[in-house]
């Protein structure tokens, strides 16, 4: 089976301490190995102020995650970035050719 590139566009609390953080690309680097994908780069974009109010936040730490994997492990990435209570909205995107 091939892997597919994918785009995993999160928004995490701003409030989160580095080490909160760090804890999170973590899971998520290691949520897409185990579904033997490969991550090719994580980019924080930093803290931005949101269009509108999300959980009584203003702002959100973006980070963008490039990866490769099963279009088979997609649904259970999805449903894990669901549990995660630090994260206020999450997209993941197929890459185009």
């Amino acid at each position: 089976m091939s892997n597919i590139a994918y785009e995993l566009l999160f928004l995490a609390e701003p409030t989160l301490e580095q080490e909160r953080l760090a804890a999170i690309q973590e899971r998520i680097t290691n949520l897409i190995s185990q579904g033997e994908g490969v991550v090719d780069s994580v980019d924080d974009w930093g803290i931005r102020r949101l269009a509108y109010q999300i959980k009584k936040f203003d702002e959100g730490r973006y980070i963008l995650v490039n990866f490769q994997c099963p279009t088979s492990r997609i649904e259970a990435l999805n449903k894990q970035m669901r549990l995660m209570q630090d994260v206020l909205r999450f997209v993941v995107v197929r890459k185009g050719d």
